[in-house]
């Protein structure tokens, strides 16, 4: 499997360590790195990068993983694993598991370190089920394969999760469901031509046309190309030829761009990436199609996994640091909204009664953003719960749910500022999301070799990099712990980055 470990710009000695893992099922962790919260993201011309002031690795080590197998630069070897075509919730959580170990292996420094799982959409599955699985693995202690990494999980994040089929259809057909009996059954016979029937058409019809003609990742996203009428140099790079955004059209271009830019050969060589494997995709279609959903039914969704996780003795007997969830969502999501989540957390807080007590400690609140001193903004709204142990009735989890105000399903795109000052606070162990950064936001000077090309209309970001130089890979190592092999890796600094960014190559034996 591929990974691309980012190194945290400010106090090393104490940042924790984030894994990220993106959506789909079968879209590359790497993907958001360049288009998301990673350090560079990708300008139009697919060949050159800008420095993203907003990057998650002003807080932490972040581990970008391209999950599952055959995503992005990862590859199932064919010679060993030709019969293993198949993509499911618990064989990618198995390898998501074997990846971590490994990469603790790999890396001492990381050792102790708060660790939290991260990541967006169907993370929203991927997430809980590696967290379960892992504190499986680690409740094992001394006598367990994960002895001796220092594997600190303190807690996970989600955005725009996907977390209940249920909830996300009921959020859009609610008043139909109320014609259910019983209220809470899903699936439902309406008569024909009866009043619920006609609700029902009616309903569709006009949901449908409504979704045929907006962007269902961000609803007030409008993407469009026009020429430049404007000669003067000093104003024409203001103009915005993508979007209405505020980010010069980034999220319109920025998946074809990327595709672009990790197609470039160079770039795969300075990445060790094998000429075998696979051209680099945002998403992986075959994988979507074909891959098994456990969750993806009105029967059944994340709820029991979060309670594993809560009622588990790795959570309940850590009193000294209670285990954080935090979920948050962009407002103008429609794919996995914030109803879903809050609908769904709410249930998850009154059910969680087995081994822990769920309670609401803040009602819905603004939280706010301050990129400069004295001004803040709303960046959304704000409701927390606690669990708590039955037997001493000491705190043992946190859950956060945010919404994040004017952001679509990926949140870090729309909203990267807010979205670095949530996840600062949260790892920062600050139940006080409205803390400001403490992080300069201003773009760091380049090395002369590096500095920006004049800007054009094909490249509206100021301070471009140029793109990854060749680089040899050093001699393979291999080293096989349980069914996890390293086959190739690298860690070299580039001159071109203001900070160093470690990409390796994970192979999981797949059984």
């Amino acid at each position: 499997m591929f990974y691309w470990l980012v190194e945290p710009q400010y106090d090393q000695r104490n940042a924790p360590v984030l894994l990220w893992l993106s959506g789909g099922p079968g879209c590359s962790g790497s993907g958001a790195l360049l288009t998301e919260n990673g350090p560079f993201l990708v300008n139009p011309d697919g060949r050159t990068l800008f420095e993203n002031v907003f990057s998650w690795n002003k807080a932490a080590y972040v581990i970008y993983l391209d999950s599952p197998r055959g995503v992005g630069f990862s590859y199932q070897n064919q010679t060993e694993n030709s019969d293993n075509n198949e993509w499911n919730d618990p064989l990618s959580a198995a390898d998501i598991v074997s990846a971590i170990k490994q990469i603790y292996q790999i890396y001492p420094v990381l050792s102790e370190r708060r660790f939290y799982l991260t990541g967006e959409s169907y993370a929203g599955v991927y997430v809980p089920t590696v967290a379960s699985q892992l504190i499986k693995e680690l409740e094992k202690g001394e006598h367990g394969p994960f002895s001796g990494l220092g594997i600190n999980l303190r807690g996970i994040a989600i955005g725009n999760g996907f977390f209940s089929f249920k909830w996300i259809f009921s959020t859009h057909m609610d008043e139909i469901r109320k014609c259910c009996q019983p209220l809470n059954e899903l699936y439902c016979h309406i008569p024909e031509d009866s009043d619920c029937d006609l609700l029902k058409d009616g309903f569709m019809e006009r949901f449908l046309a409504i979704r045929n003609h907006i962007d269902s990742f961000n609803i007030y996203r409008q993407c469009y190309q026009r020429q430049n009428s404007d000669d003067q140099d000093a104003t024409n790079i203001l103009l915005n030829y993508g979007s209405n955004d505020a980010s010069f059209g980034f999220p319109c271009y920025a998946l074809n761009s990327v595709e672009k830019y990790l197609s470039q050969a160079h770039v795969r060589e300075s990445l060790h990436v094998p000429d075998f494997v696979q051209k680099w995709k945002f998403c992986n279609d075959t994988i979507n199609q074909k891959y098994d959903h456990t969750y993806f039914d009105a029967a059944k969704d994340m709820g029991e996994t979060f309670k594993e996780i809560l009622s588990s003795n790795y959570v309940l007997e850590n009193t000294e640091e209670p285990f954080r969830i935090l979920a948050y969502n962009g407002d103008s999501d429609l794919v996995c909204s914030f109803l879903e989540a809050e609908f769904f957390l709410e249930q998850l807080v009154e059910e969680q009664k087995t081994k822990s007590i769920g309670k609401k400690t803040a009602a819905k609140h603004p939280w706010y953003y301050s990129q400069t001193p004295n001004i803040s903004v709303v960046a959304g709204f704000h409701k927390s719960y606690s669990f708590s142990s039955s037997s001493s009735n000491a705190v043992v989890a946190s859950l956060d749910f945010l919404t994040v105000k004017g952001a679509g399903h990926f949140a870090a795109v729309d909203r990267s500022g807010p979205t670095l000052q949530m996840i600062s606070n949260f790892v920062g162990k600050n139940i006080n999301y409205s803390q400001p950064l403490k992080y300069p936001l201003m773009r760091s000077h380049l090395k002369s070799q590096y500095e920006p090309n004049p800007a054009s209309q094909n490249s509206p970001n100021r301070g471009s990099v140029p793109a990854l130089s060749s680089a040899s890979p050093p001699s393979p190592l291999t080293t096989t712990q349980d069914s996890t092999t390293l086959t190739s890796g690298a860690q070299k600094s580039k001159d071109c980055f203001l900070i160093r960014l470690i990409c390796f190559f994970l192979i999981v034996n797949l059984f």
